[in-house]
This record gives C-alpha cells, sequence and structure tokens, in this order.
C-alpha cells in the first residue's frame, strides 16, 4: 500500500538532493537491502507524499506526519536508504526530527506489503526478504545503538537493588500460562529481572555505556515500573494501556531508550558476555517498546 502500486498520493510535496544516493544505487549489488534501498529511492516521492498525507484513503487510523515536519520525514527517509546501502549511521540532529521519523517509521510499518496475502490483487512492494531490511533497519534509526559492551538484565549488575519492585504477581501467573516463542521468551527475561532492569534505567551511575546519557529520576521509578509492566503485558497479548499523563509518558520512553540501547541478543555485541536473550525475543521486546514510544508519541502531538 505504500509503494507505486496503490500509492495513489499526489505528489504535492517534492523531494530533493538524492543524487548521491542514486549514485551509491547504480553501484551497488544485489540483495534484500539493495532491493529496499532500490524501492524507497525511486518511489521516494509516493512514500513522503504518504506519511504526510492527512487525507489517505486506507487505513485512515495510522498517524500522519505534519506536512510541515515533511523536512525531517524526507531527511529519515533518505538515512535509512544510506544506511541500507552500508553508509554509517547519522542520528536524529533534534526532538522534532527523531518524532518525525518514528512517524514515519509507523507510517512505512504499518503500510509496507510483502505477500499478495496481505492486500489481495494487489503485488507485494517489495519481497519478504528486502520487507524486513527496511523494517529493521527504520527500527535501528529511532532507538539508540548498542555502543560498547552493557545490559540491562542478568549477568552485569549485582543482585541488590536499592529500588524495590511490587505488584508483578498477575503477570507472574500469566507467563506461567505463557507457551514458547520470541514474546514469551522476552517477557519473561523483564519480568524476572526486574530488579535489574528498574535499577539500571534509573541508574545515574552506570558503569557501562556512559555515553548513553539517558536515565530516569529516581523519584520517577513508579512510572518506569508502571512501563516495564506494560511493556510485559503486552508482550503476553493483554490488551494496551496508554500513560496516565506527560510525566509517565516520558518515563516511558526514556525507559525504551536505555533498555534498547543496552540490549544484547549477540555474543558479537560483547564477546565474553553472553547475550541477554534470543535474537527474535530482542526483536520482540523492542518492537514492543517502540511501539509504547510510539503512542507517547502520537499523544503528544495530538
Amino acid at each position: 500500500m505504500l509503494m507505486e502500486q496503490l500509492g495513489m498520493v499526489p505528489n504535492t510535496l517534492p523531494t530533493s538532493g538524492w543524487e548521491d544516493l542514486e549514485r551509491k544505487l547504480a553501484n551497488a549489488g544485489k540483495g534484500p537491502s539493495v532491493e529496499a534501498a532500490r524501492k524507497l529511492i525511486t518511489n521516494r516521492g509516493r512514500v513522503l507524499n504518504d506519511v504526510c498525507n492527512p487525507h489517505r484513503k486506507t487505513q485512515p487510523g495510522i498517524p500522519v506526519v505534519k506536512v510541515e515536519e515533511s523536512g525531517y520525514v524526507e531527511s529519515g527517509m533518505k538515512e535509512c536508504a544510506g544506511r541500507l546501502l552500508g553508509q554509517q549511521a547519522r542520528f536524529p540532529a533534534s526532538f522534532a526530527e527523531r518524532k518525525a521519523w518514528v512517524g514515519m517509521s509507523t507510517v512505512i510499518h504499518a503500510r509496507l506489503q510483502t505477500s499478495s496475502q496481505q492486500c489481495g490483487g494487489r503485488d507485494p512492494d517489495m519481497s519478504p526478504a528486502a520487507g524486513a531490511a527496511l523494517l529493521g533497519t527504520l527500527h535501528g534509526m529511532v532507538l539508540l545503538p548498542v555502543v560498547s559492551c552493557g545490559g540491562c538484565f542478568e549477568g552485569l549488575f549485582p543482585s541488590t537493588s536499592s529500588l524495590p519492585t511490587g505488584g508483578w504477581e498477575d503477570l507472574e501467573h500469566k507467563l506461567a500460562k505463557a507457551g514458547n516463542g520470541p514474546n514469551a521468551e522476552a517477557a519473561r527475561k523483564l519480568i524476572t529481572n526486574r530488579g535489574r532492569v528498574l535499577n539500571d534505567v534509573c541508574n545515574s551511575n552506570r558503569k557501562t555505556q556512559k555515553q548513553i546519557t539517558t536515565v530516569v529520576s529516581q523519584k520517577q521509578s513508579g512510572y518506569v515500573e508502571n512501563g516495564m509492566k506494560e511493556c510485559a503485558r503486552r508482550l503476553l497479548g493483554e490488551q494496551a494501556r496508554l500513560p496516565a499523563n506527560a510525566a509517565e509518558r516520558q518515563a516511558w520512553a526514556s525507559m525504551a531508550t536505555v533498555i534498547s540501547s543496552r540490549l544484547q541478543t549477540s555474543e558479537g555485541q560483547c564477546p565474553g558476555r553472553a547475550p541477554d536473550m534470543s535474537p527474535g525475543a530482542g526483536a520482540a521486546l523492542k518492537s514492543t517498546l517502540q511501539y509504547m514510544t510510539i503512542t507517547q508519541s502520537v499523544c503528544a502531538v495530538q
């Protein structure tokens, strides 16, 4: 629904400055990432206008990025294409740009079609592998990367916790009845390591990854714990709940940044330390956190 066949969006918003990416694309080889980059670059007008289209006729419930922020959206599209083609990552220059990238990611994620079953009678926008490459790149753009060894989960921090946790009994009961799979694994890791995670999110004296400056005040640890419970609930299939106020919303966003930045899902990220969880569980956890962050960004705009 996003690319050429169904993207019947008038190109009211022009695009520019793509020449360097077009040259890189011409010299690129083959593979899912190149396919995704090619689709994004060659359909950039349709994508930009769809992301910022307040009169979308299909899937009208998906958030729209304001036309005034289209420059930020286009910079995010270029960043995504550049990363797909192997360029070094660049991060948003401001909170406004980051919020636009989050909105762009939400729209593309929701409207991308990678199989004919998703929209009968219409060819997919791209192959499943290319779609996975595109969505994975978008996901990495809206959450800080892992920059050095560290983690919120077991094996790195002492078992003593200065901030206590409480009220997890219902989630523990639900977890006991949950099956297997990435979501259940991620929920189990979050629930059983909740003390470590809470204290790391609110740890102003973090000894590893000091580049990650996001720390939630201990005075707001209750909001962080609420966000952790909400994440676990969603992973276990419960209906989504929204933050109660702006302060809790911001605490959830900061929590998502810390956890996503410090999560380890492969030995290559930190040689000599076992991963916190499998790549599939990590993707499920990050996706859930991302959606919680997207939700708060959308609420903040409304």
